[in-house]
């Protein structure tokens, strides 16, 4: 639809060891706490339902080491400058669609993003990380990431899931259970995304990076499915 951009992203962030197996509710990976840190993440905004497969294009790319304020032992300079370079790649998308948009409608472009848990986790991190540094107006900041569309396949893939006996909840699912419902192609690995926190810690950024992009692609993959099953109808 004219006006409408798709923003597929993953993100990555870290938890220093102290922070680690925290036994409060879900405090790993926590926004709100100033040690923990966006590593980076790679976003594209190829229209998921023209997307080739097999020739994926261009992925836009943010990482801390790659900036040249980084400092493994004190990254949050490196920080809000991805977070600055994120928010205005968004922001130059909105602008570009807006004017796409013949002004007679007189109504706003629309971002829609999709992934893997974004509605729990990717969106809220970049949402308060960019608060907390003053990126910008914290309302041009909700509008960007609290308004927009979302496409979180962990919660619209749920009718997909094979209930297991004796288990009548719907619940979101995992990538491990998207894959397997969908019967997708991928190398997923099944470790645990806190994996990334080690790899920081060892200064295997490459790695990192490879996991992140890998996600982001499967993204595509997963929507491409998931699309062919609403176009058929077929819910099973």
């Amino acid at each position: 639809m004219k006006g409408t951009i798709y923003i597929n992203l993953d993100l990555e962030t870290y938890v220093p060891i102290s922070g680690r197996n925290n036994k409060s509710w879900h405090m790993d990976g926590n926004p709100v706490m100033k040690e923990n840190f966006l590593m980076g993440g790679t976003f594209s905004h190829q229209n998921p339902n023209k997307a080739n497969l097999n020739n994926m294009g261009k992925f836009n790319s943010y990482w801390i080491w790659n900036e040249d304020s980084f400092d493994p032992n004190n990254p949050n300079a490196a920080e809000k400058d991805i977070l600055i370079n994120i928010y205005e790649y968004i922001s130059n998308l909105y602008k570009l669609e807006q004017k796409k948009i013949d002004p007679e409608l007189n109504r706003p472009a629309l971002i829609c993003y999709i992934g893997v848990g974004i509605n729990r986790f990717d969106l809220n991190y970049l949402y308060i990380r960019s608060a907390m540094y003053n990126i910008a107006p914290k309302g041009e900041l909700f509008n960007l990431y609290g308004l927009a569309r979302r496409l979180d396949f962990s919660e619209t893939t749920v009718p997909f899931n094979k209930l297991e006996k004796n288990w009548f909840q719907l619940f979101p699912l995992s990538n491990a259970k998207i894959i397997e419902f969908l019967k997708v192609e991928s190398d997923f690995e099944k470790e645990l995304g806190t994996a990334v926190w080690g790899q920081f810690d060892k200064g295997d950024y490459k790695k990192i990076e490879e996991r992140n992009l890998n996600e982001v692609i499967l993204n595509y993959k997963i929507y491409s499915k998931l699309r062919e099953k609403v176009k058929s109808r077929k819910f099973k």
